[in-house]
């Protein structure tokens, strides 16, 4: 029913609609599948549906669908009414109905409403910053990067709103993860421009000229670090200037217990040193130090 209401007012070919939900089945079974799957539609919606011999489709006058009551709400960049429609992925959970062509036309529906609701939270996001509602504007970009995972400027306005609102840790958190998550995708890493906005939560470090994103990309020459180890190393390359326990561990990600091991390995090693300036508080060793990091 989804299936014929999204394409509505187009009709759709039975063929299509056998190879898209019944794929292994023969030619016979494929349609006596479909022709009971049409008369328990029709018990539901009666006349709405409209079938012929080869095709079938839905009258959209009989039938509603929340995503067009989304997508018109879009289209006329009425954002509020739009997020407020938005259920997520469209179909959540119906990847195992059919077969290959099913799960390409749903992969290329939820694209299309994803991108959409990319604008809706964009939009918003933009609103709340020009009324300078700070709580608003992280909201609104949390729910941007959620649709957008892999869109610089998503994660670039939630890092900008998170540190605007007092928040540096969760904005070197976002920025890591964001970073390992392209390299995860691509194996390669985020534009110089994502790079630099680095410096809105370590403005007063200097800013390492690369970053060791966690995965292929190792500290060179370190392969004797434990996992916490190089997570933290990481996570202070990432940085770019001293930072306390607080921060070091929300971005790596590791256990207070791990934690305490991980820096005292790397202090041990010469990977991490004590900052001079503020107590308590570690600087990675980088390029003209000890150990050199790709």
């Amino acid at each position: 029913l989804a299936c014929l209401v999204r394409r509505s007012p187009e009709r759709v070919t039975r063929a299509e609609l056998i190879a898209m939900l019944w794929p292994g089945r023969d030619e016979l079974r494929g349609k006596q599948s479909l022709r009971q799957a049409l008369a328990e539609l029709r018990a539901v919606i009666g006349e709405s549906l409209l079938t012929e011999a080869d095709t079938a489709g839905v009258s959209f006058s009989g039938c509603h669908l929340d995503t067009r009551e989304f997508e018109e709400a879009v289209r006329l960049e009425r954002w509020e009414d739009a997020a407020l429609t938005w259920r997520g992925d469209f179909l959540l959970g119906a990847d195992s109905l059919g077969g290959d062509a099913w799960g390409t036309w749903l992969t290329a529906e939820r694209t299309i409403l994803r991108g959409k609701a990319a604008l809706v939270f964009q939009g918003l996001h933009a609103i709340a910053e020009r009324r300078d509602d700070r709580k608003a504007a992280v909201d609104w970009a949390q729910k941007w990067c959620d649709v957008a995972p892999f869109d610089e400027r998503a994660c670039s306005s939630r890092i900008q709103s998170l540190v605007r609102i007092g928040r540096p840790v969760d904005a070197a958190v976002c920025y890591e993860s964001f970073s390992r998550r392209v390299h995860s995708e691509s194996h390669a890493a985020p534009s110089a421009a994502f790079e630099a906005i680095r410096k809105t939560f370590a403005a007063n470090g200097t800013v390492p000229s690369r970053a060791v994103v966690r995965g292929e990309m190792t500290l060179s020459g370190l392969a004797q670090l434990t996992g916490d180890a190089r997570s933290v190393a990481e996570a202070a390359a990432v940085i770019g200037e001293p930072a306390g326990p607080a921060l070091l561990q929300a971005v790596s990600e590791v256990t207070s217990f791990s934690f305490r091991a991980a820096i005292a390995e790397l202090v041990e090693l010469g990977i991490l040193r004590p900052a001079e300036s503020v107590p308590e508080t570690w600087e990675f060793v980088g390029q003209g130090g000890r150990h050199e990091y790709d």
